[in-house]
């Protein structure tokens, strides 16, 4: 009988150890986990590398009851200020990707095998971060411009996000860090259709055609580089885009319920940027000002026949809301892409179903 609550009593020590163990294990192989770096979080359910969805047809909601300002013109540049009496949603307190950047509380970096339409972006702000479509950063083995406009939540991991190259003739030097952006976006039309369209060798084109115009117009010497950020910090470009965005600086005191704008060159819509809120607005109107400022000095040069009326945007506007294309879901977010004969349309809608972001690119 004592041998057998021996026995018992062996056994019963032995199942404690093992459950002791097994505790231990598991809880090792926890803290292992944690402290590993999160995967990436990637977009969904579009492959990025393998392509994107067939195009379906699409109509998008429309953005209401707009008010579109006159004109206003300098030279062969005019600009139409779009007011909403009534915001869609309420105001939310966004930074910009150049705020982040500056703060420090954005981190833009490159996969470990370098990836031209691929970056990850990191938000360690307490605030969500927008990004524009269309943006350039500097650093990495080439320059980049953003294919999308994008929330990225406050705290976030890393997110992959698609780029495309703006400086296809360098692949090495520097960091794997984007650490600096470009005072405007992608500066021509047909840069920004292609950044739309995510064609690599159709922006790879139409940079070169930038720079070349560029030099053209005022009797460069031939770049040193392949990046568009060259030209764009050219200091002759910058007096002479200076000139424009004087003009029109002040514009938005007049029209405290702006959500967005619409740029017409040489009396022929090129783009229009709407927002959803006129907070978000009022902090990108001096980058989207020197964006097309930018083009407005190398195009053609004469002054602005003012063909277009406010009534043309609006129609525009209108036309853009149906045609074939594409949605995608990237976290809360929604990007819904569209052309037709017209042009193309990108917009951004989060959670709620609401527009954040509307470009339009005229063809």
């Amino acid at each position: 009988m004592k041998y057998i609550n021996s026995v018992n009593r062996g056994g019963w020590v032995m199942t404690v150890c093992i459950i002791i163990t097994l505790v231990f294990l598991l809880s090792t192989a926890a803290m292992l986990t944690m402290f590993q770096s999160p995967e990436p979080q990637t977009f969904r359910p579009t492959d990025w590398q393998t392509g994107r969805p067939t195009d379906i047809p699409l109509q998008i909601a429309s953005y209401g009851d707009i008010i579109i300002s006159p004109p206003h013109s300098y030279k062969n540049m005019t600009l139409f200020i779009i007011s909403k009496p009534q915001e869609a949603t309420p105001e939310q307190d966004m930074l910009t990707l150049a705020e982040g950047l500056e703060q420090k509380s954005v981190k833009v970096s490159e996969k470990e095998q370098a990836e031209v339409q691929k970056l990850y972006i990191e938000n360690n702000s307490d605030k969500p971060l927008f990004i524009q479509v269309g943006d350039v950063i500097k650093g990495g083995k080439q320059d980049r411009t953003i294919q999308v406009s994008l929330i990225i939540p406050p705290h976030s991991d890393k997110v992959e996000i698609p780029s495309l190259c703006v400086e296809q003739g360098r692949w090495s030097g520097r960091s794997g860090y984007f650490d600096t952006i470009a005072p405007a976006c992608a500066p021509t039309k047909e840069l920004r259709m292609g950044v739309q369209t995510g064609s690599q060798s159709y922006v790879w084109e139409k940079a070169a055609e930038y720079k070349s115009n560029v030099r053209t117009a005022f009797g460069l010497q031939l770049s040193t580089t392949t990046s568009i950020n060259e030209e764009m910090e050219t200091p002759v470009i910058q007096k002479s885009s200076a000139e424009y965005e004087k003009a029109f600086a002040d514009l938005l005191k007049d029209y405290p319920q702006s959500i967005g704008i619409a740029y017409v060159l040489n009396g022929e819509i090129n783009t229009i940027d709407l927002y959803h809120s006129n907070k978000l607005f009022q902090r990108l109107y001096p980058k989207l000002l020197k964006t097309y400022a930018n083009e407005s000095v190398i195009s053609e040069s004469k002054d602005q026949t003012e063909t277009v009326t406010a009534e043309n945007i609006k129609e525009f506007i209108t036309q853009m809301e149906k045609g074939t294309g594409t949605k995608e879901q990237v976290y809360d977010n929604e990007i819904v892409r569209l052309q037709n004969d017209a042009g193309i349309t990108s917009d951004l809608r989060d959670r709620a179903n609401n527009s954040v972001h509307r470009q339009y690119i005229k063809k």
